[in-house]
């Protein structure tokens, strides 16, 4: 994701669409790197797990990784005590509501 927001979400709404692979990566690493990349990458890669969780699919993966996204939330929020300006900007106004309304339209089965 560091170095190509485009691939992926490629990979997690094509190739892996069906697999609950985010439950393999570390919410927090996962979360860092997000503040660490550039805007319109980041809310990219967003978007991306914006169409994983929303489409309806057999599988219904949001419910296979529904306690990786939580502990997205969470963390996100515990952020917001410890952040500079600009990270704290981003993670209010854009991640955080984003993250919510993702949740809130996620596909359950």
């Amino acid at each position: 994701m560091e170095n190509d927001s485009y691939e992926f979400h490629q990979q997690i709404t094509n190739k892996y669409y069906d697999y609950p692979i985010l439950n393999s990566l570390e919410a927090i690493d996962f979360l860092d790197q997000l503040l660490r990349i550039d805007y319109r990458s980041a809310m990219y890669a967003i978007d991306g797990l914006n169409s994983r969780f929303t489409v309806h699919s057999q599988s219904a993966i949001y419910l296979q990784e529904e306690k990786w996204f939580e502990k997205i939330i969470e963390l996100a929020t515990q952020k917001l005590v410890s952040s500079p300006m600009l990270e704290k900007h981003k993670i209010q106004d854009k991640f955080l509501p984003k993250l919510l309304e993702i949740k809130e339209q996620a596909y359950k089965g």
